[in-house]
């Protein structure tokens, strides 16, 4: 059960008050268990290297471009071997 850090730090100022629902079977038939009150009563493992990927804004907006000129490119093509083929 995941629990992000602004999570925690909203379940410690408000112990009393927080609920950490766990929902189970949701690919086939979603049940919602109880609510488990005070969740940081539990021996949480902190979690400090995630698997992630990471894409530069700029390598997406050159691809695009050139994912673009290539259509205008082959669009022209098209249209030109249509006048020769007339």
């Amino acid at each position: 059960v995941p629990l992000t850090p602004n999570e925690r730090r909203a379940a410690a100022g408000r112990c009393e008050r927080c609920r950490r629902y766990a929902v189970t079977g949701a690919a086939v038939d979603a049940k919602l268990g109880d609510p488990v009150r005070g969740p940081l009563r539990f021996p949480w493992r902190e979690v400090t290297k995630a698997r992630c990927y990471r894409l530069e804004v700029d390598s997406m907006i050159e691809q695009t471009r050139r994912h673009r000129d290539a259509s205008e490119y082959n669009g022209a093509n098209d249209a030109q071997e249509k006048r020769d083929g007339e």
